[in-house]
C-alpha cells in the first residue's frame, strides 16, 4: 500500500508543476462577464464522474470543498452530478477503509497534512442528506457507522465531549496547529447533527455542542480560535459558526462581524484569516514554502461564506462585496483560489493560487439569490 507521505510528494510535485506553468503563461483566460465565466469553470470541474476542486491543480476530490459547494450546487441545478460524486468517493473510501480528507486525481485516499480531519466525514454526511442520497447511506452504512465509531473513540474528550486539545487535525486552515479549535468543534457538532438526522448510530446524543461551543469558545465579541484563547480574532472561527448554522443568534453574528471588520479581515474584500501575521497562532513546517499562504491572504471561499452570512445583517455590505468579487473576477478572468493582502493574485517561489475553481458555484448562487447579476443557465 503507497504510503500517505508518499501521496503527498506526489501532490506536491504536481502542484508545483502547475505553479511552474501558470508562472510561464499565465491563468487561463474565461471569456464571458463574472456569471458566463463560473458557469464554465463548474463545467470544467465536472470530468464525467465526480466534481473536482477547480480544472486547475487540484483537479480532485476534496471532502470539505465539496462540503462548501453542496448547497449552492443543488440550487444551481446539479444535483445529479453532485449524488454521482458522492457515490464514487465513498467507493473508494470504502476500498479504503477510511475516510480521509481527499482522494488523488487517480482515486487513491491521503490526508494533508499528515492528520485526519474532523470535517471530512461532517461535509460528506451533510452533503449526502442534502443531496437526499438515501440510497447510498443505506449501501454504505456500516462503513459510516465504523467510521463514526472510530472517530468518536479516538478523538473525544471524555471530560468535556469536545476534540481532544493534544490532537491536531486537518481543517479550512489546514496548516494551523491548534489545540480543540473552534472551527473543528464546529465542524464536531454538525457531525454529531447530520448522524442524528441521518438515522446513523449516535455516540453524541448526549451532548448539546451549540451550547458547549458557546460556553467553550465565544469572548463576548468573537469566538477564540481554540481552546488557548489568544487575544486574536481570526476568520475561520467567526464565519463558520454562523454559516453552518451551529450557531444561530443574530447578537453573536453581530458581535462576531463587528471584531472581523475592525480587524480589517473584509478589507480590500473578504476575507482573511488574520490581520497581520503572527507567531502565536502555530502552523506547520510547509508553511515556508507558502508564507502568509494562511495568515493574511484573502480566501475566496471564505469570501462567499462571510457575505452569506453579512447578508443576514447588512444586505447593502454584503452585495458590495459581491459586486467586489465580479469585478475581480472579471479582472483575472477566472475564479481563482486566494489573493494577498493587497487583492492580488497570490504566488511564492513554490506556490502559484489554483485556478478554476468549484466555488464559483458560491458566486452564482449568491448573486442569484441577490438578484444582483444576470444569468446565462436556465
Amino acid at each position: 500500500m503507497v504510503s500517505n507521505f508518499s501521496l503527498q510528494l506526489n501532490e506536491a510535485k504536481r502542484i508545483w508543476q502547475h505553479s511552474r506553468k501558470v508562472a510561464r503563461e499565465g491563468y487561463h483566460q474565461y471569456q464571458g462577464d463574472a456569471v458566463q465565466i463560473c458557469e464554465t469553470i463548474i463545467q470544467d470541474c465536472w470530468n464525467g464522474t465526480s466534481f473536482t476542486v477547480s480544472s486547475g491543480h487540484f483537479r480532485q476530490f476534496y471532502c470539505r470543498d465539496i462540503g462548501w459547494c453542496a448547497p449552492s450546487l443543488i440550487e444551481l441545478g446539479y444535483k445529479k452530478e453532485l449524488k454521482a460524486t458522492l457515490a464514487y468517493a465513498l467507493e473508494r473510501f470504502a476500498t479504503a477503509g477510511k475516510v480521509t480528507v481527499a482522494l488523488t486525481p487517480d482515486g487513491k485516499a491521503f490526508n494533508f497534512p499528515n492528520f485526519a480531519s474532523v470535517d471530512s466525514l461532517a461535509y460528506l454526511l451533510r452533503s449526502l442528506r442534502l443531496t437526499n442520497a438515501d440510497d447510498l447511506v443505506e449501501q454504505y452504512r456500516r462503513f459510516l457507522d465504523s467510521q463514526i465509531a472510530a472517530f468518536f473513540k479516538k478523538t473525544i474528550d471524555s471530560q468535556t465531549g469536545l476534540l481532544r486539545k493534544d490532537m491536531h487535525f486537518s481543517a479550512m486552515k489546514d496548516h494551523a496547529l491548534r489545540k480543540s479549535s473552534t472551527y473543528d468543534n464546529v465542524m464536531l457538532a454538525v457531525l454529531a447533527q447530520e448522524v442524528k438526522t441521518l438515522g446513523l448510530d449516535n455516540p453524541f446524543v448526549w451532548y448539546d455542542y451549540p451550547k458547549m461551543i458557546k460556553r467553550a469558545f465565544w469572548s463576548g465579541a468573537y469566538f477564540y480560535d481554540d481552546l488557548q484563547k489568544l487575544p486574536v480574532v481570526t476568520g475561520d472561527s467567526n464565519v463558520i459558526p454562523f454559516w453552518t448554522g451551529i450557531i444561530d443568534d443574530d447578537t453573536m453574528l453581530r458581535a462576531a462581524i463587528a471584531s472581523l471588520q475592525n480587524e480589517g479581515l473584509d478589507r480590500p474584500f473578504p476575507l482573511r484569516y488574520v490581520a497581520a501575521p503572527t507567531k502565536k497562532l502555530k502552523m506547520v513546517a510547509a508553511e515556508f514554502f507558502v508564507p502568509n499562504w494562511e495568515q493574511n491572504s484573502i480566501w475566496s471561499m471564505m469570501g462567499m461564506m462571510y457575505v452569506e452570512v453579512l447578508e443576514k445583517i447588512d444586505r447593502k455590505k454584503a452585495v458590495q462585496h459581491l459586486d467586489m468579487y465580479k469585478r475581480v473576477i472579471e479582472e483575472n478572468r477566472n475564479f481563482l483560489e486566494l489573493y494577498t493582502r493587497y487583492g492580488k493574485p497570490y504566488n511564492s517561489w513554490f506556490y502559484s493560487a489554483d485556478e478554476g475553481m468549484l466555488w464559483a458555484c458560491m458566486f452564482l448562487s449568491l448573486s442569484r439569490r441577490f438578484n444582483a447579476l444576470k444569468f446565462h443557465r436556465s
